[in-house]
């Protein structure tokens, strides 16, 4: 057959499919590649054994596929095992093509087999407690990675991830300035609610692009005035961030001021490369500087003191 995706997921609407039948449906197609049988309970190893020219899978919250069919899927390059309690290090130490590989709030996967998998660039171990610095500091091909909630992974193996591009410390209260100064080549940072990074690192970080400072109680204007280079900022929910910064960040292409009520019209009018604004719940941005924006193409603004006055002049808005 001709199909390179299919999502069993989509077929549970159809009348065609029964569950009784999910491994016969499933084995008609041996061309697939892309496969997704999250939450999906009525696929087997029977089947999905038989698909070994797949290269990207997604189970997760799937607790019925199990190492049996896995280990012979040696094509795999990306694989989701977010919430996946079935498969166990025993198949993923076989699968050594992976390059993107997802076990966020996952349990069962240890160092055991994640230090085997040095061809991994993309890894998510968001509200993950079992990996730790031993296999984390094998894998300097990644980057990007997802440390969000992760309460284990510390400065140690961090320092030494230089080829990191992007990283999420989402909520993360382990990591510190030690590491992520060591971090030069990011370009897309997540530090939302992120209490313990701080001016003295970020302002070295000259190559970001995008920057999340949502709900964020430690970073000042101080370090934000240096990066230049953002072209996307949230700053939604941010009590600290104030004009004096956003006024040199004249490249912002996206900005979100969702809940903010700090910035004014006075650093917003100067902000004419933006194309989305998000003003959310935001009491302070009028229509004196959104009349400036002319470049918007979208535009969030319930609960603001937008009014018609400036929309109709965003003629290019899309939204």
């Amino acid at each position: 057959m001709s199909h390179q995706w299919y999502d069993i997921a989509s077929q549970l609407t159809l009348k065609l499919f029964q569950p009784t039948h999910s491994d016969a449906v499933l084995i008609k197609f041996t061309d697939l590649t892309e496969l997704n049988l999250s939450c999906i309970l009525t696929i087997t190893d029977n089947s999905l054994s038989k698909h070994t020219n797949l290269t990207q899978l997604d189970l997760g919250n799937n607790s019925v596929i199990t190492d049996n069919s896995l280990n012979q899927l040696t094509n795999l390059t990306q694989l989701k095992l977010n919430n996946n309690t079935s498969i166990t290090d025993n198949s993923l130490s076989q699968l050594t093509t992976l390059t993107q590989l997802d076990i966020w709030e996952n349990s069962v996967i240890t160092d055991n087999s994640l230090n085997q998998l040095t061809n991994l660039t993309e890894l998510n171990l968001n509200e993950c407690d079992v990996i730790t610095d031993n296999s984390l500091t094998k894998l300097t091909n990644l980057i990007q990675l997802e440390l969000g909630d992760n309460r284990v992974i510390t400065d140690n193996s961090l320092n030494q991830l230089t080829n990191l591009t992007k990283l999420n410390l989402t909520f993360n209260s382990v990591i510190t300035d030690n590491a992520l100064t060591q971090l030069t080549n990011l370009t897309e940072l997540d530090l939302s609610g992120n209490k313990l990074i701080t001016d003295n690192s970020l302002d070295r970080l000259t190559n970001l692009t995008q920057l999340n400072l949502s709900s964020n109680p430690a970073i000042t204007d101080n370090s934000l005035t240096k990066l230049t280079n953002l072209t996307e900022l949230n700053i939604g929910h941010n009590e600290l961030i104030t004009d004096h910064s956003l006024t040199k960040l004249t490249n912002l292409t996206k900005l979100h001021l969702n809940f903010n009520h700090i910035i004014t019209d006075n650093s917003l009018t100067q902000l004419t490369k933006l194309t989305e604004l998000n003003i959310i719940h935001n009491d302070v941005i009028t229509d004196n500087s959104l009349t400036k924006l002319t470049n918007l193409t979208k535009l969030h603004h319930f609960h603001s003191m937008i009014t018609n006055n400036s929309l109709t002049k965003l003629t290019n808005l899309t939204n």
